[in-house]
């Protein structure tokens, strides 16, 4: 999911200072915050990890 974080409470939640980021979430509600860009591949890799864990 995209946000909108204008005021960047959401990011600060997650120790993001900087865009692009990215904030994976496992089943089990373990972060995992990706700071800066993340290729086609390379994200597609990550949404597969989650969806098969």
């Amino acid at each position: 999911m995209r946000v909108s974080d204008a005021m960047r409470d959401v990011w600060a939640e997650f120790g993001v200072t900087s865009q692009p980021a990215w904030a994976f979430v496992n089943d089990d509600g373990t972060i995992e915050v990706h700071k800066g860009s993340l290729g086609e591949s390379r994200l597609n890799e990550r949404i597969d990890a989650l969806i098969s864990s």
